[in-house]
């Protein structure tokens, strides 16, 4: 009798730790995928660090496009972030770019001034890549990385993390965009600052036309 009932409790705590491991290993192991997430909300052009990333398990048919595994998390780390992340967003490479490619070792960061400026999208954010064209003069003075926006009062806007990093979404928020500052040779800001000194006031238009 003592011995049976041993065997019993034996195989309800064998029966336990079964249901245990699969509950917390063995169902993800059989049925989901592991993936690299944000372990929270990230703005764009911040530094990725070891705390950043963490590893969620997900439905096969849920698995972004381009997923990192687990074993790529080094790999991120030091990047730059290019876009707004949210807490267990999936992560793919074309999120990040290396903190090297941020500056070349011609480049520095230039002001656009406020009074320069006739047309600018007010959702534009530090990080996004815009087009300067001179309305006067029909010139394309080129293709630029913002490395800061400036509101109306003189203070600095940061981008605004969220999920799903919709351009139509990010900035509802947020106060309007004034100035800015580009990222640039020297070379080039120089025939920027001759251009809108020859054209005068509110002459450049500012279109935005992506992320990095």
């Amino acid at each position: 009798m003592k011995r049976k009932t041993a065997m019993g409790i034996l195989l309800m705590l064998l029966s336990f730790g079964l249901l245990v491991f699969w509950e917390t290993h063995g169902r993800n192991a059989l049925l989901l995928s592991p993936v690299l997430a944000a372990s929270r909300d990230i703005v764009a052009g911040e530094t990725v660090l070891p705390q950043d990333v963490t590893t969620i398990y997900v439905l096969p048919q849920n698995v972004v496009q381009g997923a990192l595994l687990p074993e790529a998390a080094e790999q991120l780390l030091g990047n730059t972030s290019v876009y707004p992340l949210g807490r267990n967003q999936q992560l793919t490479a074309s999120l990040f770019r290396d903190e090297q490619d941020v500056f070349r070792g011609d480049q520095s960061i230039f002001p656009i001034s406020e009074h320069w400026i006739g047309s600018m999208s007010c959702m534009i954010r530090p990080g996004d890549v815009v087009r300067l064209i001179s309305a006067s003069s029909e010139k394309d003075l080129g293709s630029h990385r913002v490395a800061c926006v400036v509101d109306h009062s003189g203070k600095a806007i940061h981008e605004t993390a969220v999920e799903h990093g919709d351009v139509l979404d990010r900035y509802t928020d947020a106060e309007p965009a004034a100035s800015l500052e580009i990222i640039c040779t020297p070379e080039e800001y120089k025939a920027i600052f001759q251009n809108q000194s020859e054209a005068g006031p509110r002459d450049l238009i500012i279109y935005m036309e992506g992320g990095l």
